[in-house]
């Protein structure tokens, strides 16, 4: 099934609603926060599930199971065979 996420930017910190495609407009997943700074963007995800409360900071020192993966954004290098153009 699609799955997609919403962001929230207006919220402290940023939200991310994660949406199944099984069921249209149904939220399966409420657990996280994000935050994008230039070419690099973090996501904070609390590992259970039901009940369990968005978190507030990127902070793994809290009693919940927390995970942050950080993803940063990269110019691809041209394709073999291509030159690249300077600058």
């Amino acid at each position: 099934y699609p799955r997609w996420g919403v962001l929230d930017p207006t919220k402290n910190p940023k939200w991310l609603d994660w949406y199944d495609g099984s069921v249209r407009g149904e939220k399966v997943d409420q657990r996280f926060i994000y935050e994008l700074t230039g070419d690099v963007l973090r996501i904070c995800m609390v590992f259970e599930q039901s009940g369990t409360p968005r978190p507030a900071e990127f902070a793994t020192d809290s009693d919940l199971p927390l995970a942050i993966l950080t993803f940063r954004r990269d110019k691809l290098p041209p394709p073999a065979g291509e030159k690249a153009l300077p600058g």
